[in-house]
Order: structure tokens, then sequence, then C-alpha cells
């Protein structure tokens, strides 16, 4: 049988493999950025200040933890998990959004065995991204507060990159 559903079956057979790598990717990163974070946890510290309240002290921690701390006596207002946040917390969910815009809250060099050096940021979403750091090429991304997980949809190989060219 020929016609364009065999030629199809190795398209797909390459995006599940490249799928797959992304994820083994991510996973990896994710563990070699949890060995580089502070012994405390703390990714992210700042002091939030709201026109009428009293300022809070946000912290990220690691693994995706928000606490949020009255700064003179340090007692928790809320802990959270990012993924939770927009649901149960939705004024600080947007402070960390203002936040990730300003970049990176935690950039990294990876090295990993067989392997081009990477680039592993996480942002104040807590969401992991994974780049070649030669290239700047996005190998990676994790979903929001799920370091580990690979984010829907993610192709870091597209059916444009196995379609034949001609030179």
């Amino acid at each position: 049988m020929t016609g364009p559903d065999t030629k199809l079956m190795p398209i797909a057979k390459a995006l599940a493999a490249a799928c797959e790598s992304a994820q083994q990717c991510l996973q990896a990163a994710a563990d070699a950025l949890a060995l580089k974070m502070p012994a405390d946890g703390v990714m992210y510290s700042s002091l939030w200040r709201q026109p009428g309240r009293k300022p809070v002290t946000v912290l990220m921690l690691w693994p995706c933890w928000v606490l949020e701390v009255e700064p003179g006596t340090g007692a928790i207002i809320a802990e959270t998990h990012i993924a939770e946040l927009q649901a149960k917390r939705p004024e600080t969910a947007a402070f960390l959004r203002r936040a990730a815009e300003g970049g990176p809250m935690k950039s990294v060099f990876h090295y990993p065995p067989q392997s081009r050096r990477q680039r592993v940021t996480v942002d104040a979403l807590c969401v992991l991204r994974v780049h070649d750091a030669k290239t700047g090429e996005l190998r990676a991304e994790s979903e929001p507060g799920q370091p580990g997980v690979l984010r829907a949809g993610f192709e870091s190989l597209t059916p444009a990159d196995l379609a034949p060219r001609m030179n």
C-alpha cells in the first residue's frame, strides 16, 4: 500500500520521538536546576507594595510554591502552589506575571552527557525552558508550575522540519 497515509507514518514516528526527546531533556534540566537551587529553595523574593495595603514579601520556592509573608514578623499569609495561584490568589498571580515579563528568575548552564551545552531558565510562573546554549533554539518548555512536564502541544520538531528540501 502506498499513498499519503504510508508517508505520514515515518513523520508521526519522528514527531513522537522528538516529543519523547524533549520530555527527557526537560526532566534532566529540571533535575539539574534543582541541584543548583539555594539550600533554602528561594528562587525569587520581592517586596510587593499595593496602594492602601501593607507591603507583602513574595517568595517563590523551588519547586513552584509561592509564599506571601509579612515583612516585619515573618508570619505566613498564604502558601500556594503556582498551579493553583490563579484560582486561589489572582492578585498574586498577576504580580508574578508582571515579574515574569522581566525575564527568568534563575538561569543556569547544564552540560548533559553526549549533548551540547544548554541554558536552563525558570520564570516567575515556574515555567522551565531549555535552550541550546549556542543557537538559542528552544528545546523544551514546561507547563506552568510543573517543571518536569512538557507543555501540551510543544513541538521541538515540526512537520516542516521533516519536509523534503530542494538544494
